[in-house]
Order: structure tokens, then C-alpha cells, then sequence
């Protein structure tokens, strides 16, 4: 039967799309972020903060499920070339009821900080020791240190960042 749908949340502010999922019934309107997880909850809440709501628009509807999961993929991998999506995963794992092994969620989530870090954990900032490294942790940015090379920074960044994913499974 083919009920379910492909949908875009696009930022009320910039007009880019900012998530991409699959869905069938209201899934696309549940824009609160209570009902939401991981960083598309955290942009939510911090356009609720704002007094904004996200712009939903469908992008393919009349398709059954493995269409819908196989078209969110594709969807996601088109908009990530383009746009800094809220998606934790690559898509196309929405089944109902499956639990992923535990691995695979640590897999999930580093996969889903590097992708939405994108050099936000370690860049430039000055001439004497030009990388400096940061993690954010509970909402506050913590800061790691500068270093001589993007290597030294990156290594670090990623460490602290594995003992974050590590104690949050």
C-alpha cells in the first residue's frame, strides 16, 4: 500500500533544508522538539526559542515503505552535499521495531558528530599555534587547546569526542 511520504524541514530564517525523513499520516508535521531526538531536536528547540517553526514541505508522497526508505537515502546523500542536515543517520533505517546493536549506534553517533562537526570541533584561530580544538558538552563549549598542526587538533578533538559517545550509550 503506498501511504507513506518523503519530506523536507527547512530553517524559516535561511529557506535551506535542514532534515530529511520519511514518513506516512502527520509524521512530518510533529515539529515540537519533544517528540523529536538528537541535533533536528536540538535546531527545534532552538527555533522554538526563536518564536519559529520550520517550513515542512513534501518532496515525494504515494510511496510504499522500502520506496520511501530507499528515496530518504538518496534524498540525504543529494542534501548533504549542499546543506547542514540534522539527520543522526544516512537513512533508510526507519523500520518499526528494529533495534540496532549497540555498536551500531556508537558507529551512528560518531558518524553523525563528524558529519555536523564539519571543522566546527578544530580550526583556525591564531598566528603563534593556529588550530585550536573544542567540544561541546551539556551545551557548553569546553576548550581543548591550540596546536601547531589541523593533525594535533583534530586527534584530540576526535578522542575527547569517542569518551563523550562512549559514556552517553
Amino acid at each position: 500500500m503506498a501511504k507513506y511520504y518523503i519530506y523536507a524541514h527547512l530553517c524559516p530564517i535561511t529557506n535551506q533544508v535542514r532534515y530529511i525523513g520519511k514518513g506516512s499520516g502527520k509524521r512530518c508535521a510533529v515539529i515540537t522538539s519533544k517528540r523529536r531526538f538528537g541535533y533536528h531536536k536540538n535546531w527545534l528547540q532552538s527555533l522554538e526559542n526563536k518564536g519559529h517553526k520550520p517550513i515542512i514541505k513534501i518532496l515525494v508522497t504515494n510511496l510504499t515503505e522500502p520506496q520511501a526508505l530507499n528515496l530518504e537515502v538518496e534524498f540525504i546523500k543529494h542534501y548533504q552535499q549542499f546543506c547542514s542536515l540534522t539527520n543522526l543517520t544516512s537513512g533508510g533505517d526507519g523500520i518499526p521495531g528494529y533495534k540496532h546493536r549497540l555498536e551500531t549506534k556508537k558507529q551512528q553517533s560518531v558518524s553523525a558528530y563528524k558529519r555536523m562537526s564539519k571543522g566546527v570541533g578544530y580550526d583556525i584561530r591564531c598566528k603563534k599555534n593556529p588550530w585550536w580544538a573544542r567540544i561541546k558538552l551539556n551545551g557548553k563549549r569546553v576548550y581543548l587547546g591550540y596546536f601547531q598542526c589541523k593533525e594535533d587538533a583534530e586527534k584530540i578533538y576526535l578522542q575527547h569526542l569517542n569518551k563523550v559517545i562512549g559514556s552517553n550509550l
